[in-house]
């Protein structure tokens, strides 16, 4: 496995905003807005023998390194090497899943299906 930074968008560029705007905001989005332009995103990947990404595992810290959320993917393939199902699982700060995201790829020539689903709602229709 290889950790990689990754560079994590942040919801609001404050140096980007306007006075007004600036002004408009109370304390607490002040600090939340700069907290959140220093979270930073690791992830570790995972290669099977035939070089081919079998798992990536993307952790996002805030400011003061502490756990925010864990983004994990996991691929498997058909004997041709094509991508056959892709799992994408997000999990919280504590580590309870939140949401999961399965991608059925085929070689027929039809479609991938997504099923998606909600922690506590369940499937989500596509």
């Amino acid at each position: 496995m290889s950790a990689e930074p990754i560079k994590e968008k942040p919801m609001c560029q404050l140096s980007s905003m306007t006075p007004a705007q600036l002004n408009a905001m109370t304390k607490a989005q002040l600090i939340e807005a700069t907290l959140q332009d220093v979270r930073k995103s690791a992830a570790a990947n995972e290669y099977d023998a035939k070089d081919r990404l079998i798992s990536q595992v993307q952790t996002t810290t805030d400011a003061y390194d502490a756990l925010v959320g864990t983004v994990s993917m996991g691929l498997t393939y058909y004997g041709t090497g094509e991508v056959d199902v892709i799992t994408v699982v997000e999990y919280d700060a504590q580590g309870k899943e939140t949401q999961r995201m399965v991608i059925k790829h085929y070689t027929d020539g039809r479609q991938p299906v997504v099923s998606s689903f909600q922690a506590g709602q369940g499937q989500i229709e596509p």
